[in-house]
C-alpha cells in the first residue's frame, strides 16, 4: 500500500509507502480549494491499496456521474 505526492501516472511521481509522511500532502487545500489549476497534479495524488484494504472499511466513494455510480453500486453491494 502506498500513496503518491502527485498524479501517479507522472514519471516524477514519488511512491511513498511510509504513512508517517502523509502530512506532506496538503490535504485541506486539496479537498477545499475551489480553483485548483495551479496545483492540479497535487490534486490528483492517489492512494493505491489494491488487495490491501477490505471493502467493509471503505466508507465512501466519490464519482462524477450517475453513469459511473450505478455499476459501482451494483459491484460494491455484492461485497
Amino acid at each position: 500500500m502506498f500513496f503518491t505526492d502527485v498524479h501517479a501516472d507522472l514519471d516524477y511521481a514519488e511512491q511513498i509507502d511510509d504513512f508517517n509522511r502523509i502530512n506532506e500532502l496538503d490535504i485541506n487545500r486539496i479537498i477545499n480549494e475551489k480553483y485548483w489549476q495551479d496545483f492540479k497534479e497535487e490534486k490528483q495524488a492517489e492512494f493505491l491499496a489494491f488487495e490491501s484494504v477490505q471493502w467493509h472499511t471503505i466508507r465512501q466513494i466519490g464519482v462524477k456521474t450517475q453513469v459511473v455510480a450505478d455499476p459501482l453500486c451494483q459491484t460494491s453491494c455484492r461485497l
